[in-house]
């Protein structure tokens, strides 16, 4: 599996930010799913410290 890579900064704000609204579009992913026939060879793994903090603003 890849490893997740940040681009650009995030945008901190700090007033009005109830009436900003995310917007994220998903355009292809692949999965692989494991059923628990081979978990043994492929058992499940989740690693949460590959989720990227940001840490830089605008």
């Amino acid at each position: 599996m890849g490893e997740a890579k940040a681009f650009g900064k995030g945008i901190l704000l700090k007033d009005n930010f109830e009436s900003y609204k995310l917007f994220v579009a998903l355009e292809g992913c692949s999965v692989e799913a494991n059923f628990g026939n081979d978990l043994e060879i492929k058992p499940f793994k989740y690693d949460i410290s590959n989720h990227l903090i940001v840490t830089e603003f605008y």
